[in-house]
């Protein structure tokens, strides 16, 4: 998939040597939470890519990531990857290669991976960068998660089922609360599986979100400013 580029203002660029940053728990209502299992899914990082161990055997991992950079006319590039891995040698192990996109891997990223069968939940960043984690709730008479980004890129996965995409930007768009306040609210009308992407058992798929937020469903997302992160397991 040929990532999604946006030029925007003049930003200070963060350079550090890149090493990899193990899974941490996730940090959001005030509670820490483990999404995954204490050895479970593990997201490393390379000068080459993303390589991630502790997958279901055979199944899929969602990959969600977002740079920023500092382009040569001294204005910032947005690059967001949404990507589907299938772990096709039975191992739990996938990999994300960074010569597909023909960029090395820059200091201002941030790698989210999702096991797609039981929605356990990791990621990495660039060593000396530490992305703030955001809260996020699941507001249930109202059928919405409520994300406290303001330009947030997101993924809902249904365990067992797939992953779907949504972008939004705060007070505009899909944001269903219509008010500036610095916080997305989104509902399942606002998602939709990527072209092309199948469904957990390599099925063709339709590309409409499933209609409701499911007890187990996880999202997790990542603002396209900050670099701030989510991450929710509806209860």
């Amino acid at each position: 998939m040929i990532p999604t580029v946006f030029l925007e203002r003049k930003q200070r660029s963060m350079l550090t040597k890149v090493r990899s940053v193990p899974p941490i728990g996730w940090l959001f209502v005030g509670l820490l939470l483990t999404v995954g299992p204490a050895q479970g899914l593990e997201v490393v990082l390379t000068p080459e890519g993303a390589e991630v161990s502790g997958a279901s055997p055979g199944g899929e991992v969602a990959l969600l990531s977002v740079w920023r950079e500092v382009n040569a006319r001294g204005g910032t590039e947005v690059t967001l990857l949404d990507e589907a891995l299938r772990d096709e040698g039975g191992d739990g192990r996938v990999s994300f290669d960074l010569s597909h996109v023909g960029r090395p891997l820059p200091e201002l990223s941030v790698w989210i991976a999702v096991d797609v069968t039981t929605g356990d939940t990791a990621f990495a960043t660039p060593s000396g960068f530490k992305p703030k984690l955001a809260e996020a709730r699941y507001q249930g008479p109202a059928g919405r998660v409520e994300l406290e980004l303001s330009r947030p890129v997101v993924l809902w996965i249904r365990p067992g089922l797939g992953a779907f995409h949504s972008r939004a930007r705060d007070g505009e768009g899909r944001d269903r609360d219509r008010a500036a306040n610095g916080r997305v609210a989104l509902g399942p009308g606002d998602f939709s599986r990527r072209s092309g992407r199948p469904d957990q058992l390599g099925r063709p798929a339709d590309r409409t979100a499933p209609p409701a937020f499911s007890a187990g469903d996880v999202v997790v997302g990542v603002d396209a400013g900050t670099l701030a992160l989510v991450a929710l397991r509806i209860p």
